[in-house]
């Protein structure tokens, strides 16, 4: 009888994991392998300009994109690329974390940052666009003529300053969601823990460092690894504010790869191409997702 219980206790635990994976795996296999299969095929085609049709083609816009990795126009496109991940993890997460931290504790004036910070996940983004557009074209460089007397181009012309411009915005616009979040998981913490740390003489410093940051790591790691899953697809919105006519110097992997899409018809030729260097850039960033996502649920702070 025991026997026959713990068979029963198996199958039912086999069908219960098999109707908890078959949600995800269906939506996988819809979502990604089923809306991507034309793209799939289209790696392996060429556009036949008689025809008005695709053929295939075998593996020549794979080379292509292997002969592009190393031209000036994709380096450069990595490197601001790598710049955008960078930021997002060494200035918007620390600040979004001590922000968080601030509305978190219920500091003098934490509502009005709330809202403040939230804004412009508020505002409808060409507006925003518009907005800082004026600050930086016309605001500023009227400010610094009226101060130093010297005239000044446009930051966002200006190609030396347009970068470091484009990457403050999306540090600027990227607050809101991330507030939200940080300050929920930190809510979610147990206030016991936190009142016996106060009464054992901790400061605010070593509460955030050795209480608030181990019980969110989660919340980092979803950050992390999802920062690193858009890596190739982030293009520090330089679309909004140029348009397909952005300098190579501000070009990231997603603004190249969405300007070369967005020509319409003039796009049909592009499309193999596209098709090929879209999975080459899977192939290379989802193992390193993965791997990054290990190290850091493996080595990262425990909460005991």
């Amino acid at each position: 009888m025991a026997r026959n219980y713990k068979e029963k206790i198996k199958k039912g635990d086999l069908i219960f994991y098999a109707l908890m994976l078959a949600l995800p795996l269906a939506s996988l296999a819809v979502f990604y392998f089923g809306v991507n299969a034309n793209s799939f095929l289209l790696a392996f085609q060429k556009y036949d300009q008689e025809r008005g049709a695709f053929v295939f083609e075998g593996l020549s816009a794979f080379r292509r994109v292997f002969d592009d990795f190393g031209g000036i126009v994709m380096r450069i496109a990595f490197r601001n690329s790598l710049l955008a991940y960078l930021t997002g993890i060494c200035v918007t997460m620390p600040l979004g974390v001590l922000f968080s931290y601030y509305v978190f504790k219920n500091f003098p004036l934490s509502g009005a940052f709330r809202v403040i910070f939230y804004l412009p996940s508020i505002i409808a983004s060409i507006v925003l666009v518009l907005i800082f557009k004026y600050f930086v074209e016309k605001f500023l460089p009227e400010i610094i003529y009226k101060v130093s007397g010297k005239a000044i181009p446009g930051l966002l012309v200006d190609t030396s300053v347009a970068l470091p411009f484009l990457l403050f915005y999306g540090v600027f616009t990227g607050f809101g969601g991330s507030i939200l979040l940080y300050s929920g998981s930190m809510r979610s913490i147990n206030e016991s823990i936190i009142e016996s740390a106060r009464l054992d003489g901790v400061n605010s410093v070593q509460e955030i460092t050795r209480i608030v940051l181990p019980l969110m790591w989660p919340t980092f790691v979803t950050f992390i690894v999802t920062g690193l899953a858009g890596f190739f697809g982030n293009q520090i919105h330089a679309f909004d504010f140029y348009g397909q006519n952005a300098e190579f110097s501000i070009y990231t992997v997603g603004y190249y790869m969405f300007s070369l899409t967005a020509r319409g018809s003039n796009s049909l030729p592009e499309y193999p191409y596209l098709s090929a260097m879209g999975l080459t850039l899977t192939l290379i960033i989802a193992p390193v997702t993965l791997g990054v996502r290990y190290l850091l649920i493996k080595f990262g702070p425990s909460e005991n």
